[in-house]
């Protein structure tokens, strides 16, 4: 797997909505994942030969104040579906 440092929660959500709008696979919406540490905060993606992506930030254990949730947050089902379906993104 591939992982991309972010500088931020917000660059971790747009790269997982830029592919999914490219007809990526969602392999797993952004958000913290404490198993790993309380500031992990990542988003990852299938790319067309199925290798893993993902956007990482580390240092933060909060979404900043007045940051809207991701929308991949707002539409889990959709992230799930298109996983279902195999979409791939060119990166």
């Amino acid at each position: 797997m591939v992982a991309f440092q972010a500088p931020s929660w917000k660059a971790v959500d747009d790269f997982h909505a830029a592919a999914l709008a490219h007809e990526g696979a969602c392999e797993g919406p952004p958000g913290l994942r404490l198993h790993y540490a309380p500031d992990f905060y990542a988003a990852y993606v299938r790319d067309p030969d199925g290798n893993k992506v993902a956007a990482v930030c580390r240092g933060m254990r909060e979404r900043p104040q007045g940051s809207p949730l991701p929308r991949a947050l707002r539409s889990v089902s959709e992230c799930a579906l298109r996983s279902l379906h195999g979409m791939s993104i060119l990166v």
